[in-house]
């Protein structure tokens, strides 16, 4: 059970990952450091 729950943790950080890859778009709900922000 405990595997099966982290593959669809990570399956999910992976498709989040790429959605901000290809479109740009940033998951709702995330805040960036300001250092970040400034940069990026």
């Amino acid at each position: 059970m405990r595997r099966v729950m982290l593959v669809a943790m990570a399956r999910k950080l992976a498709m989040t990952l790429w959605r901000y890859v290809e479109t740009g778009l940033v998951p709702e709900g995330l805040t960036m450091p300001a250092k970040a922000a400034a940069t990026g």
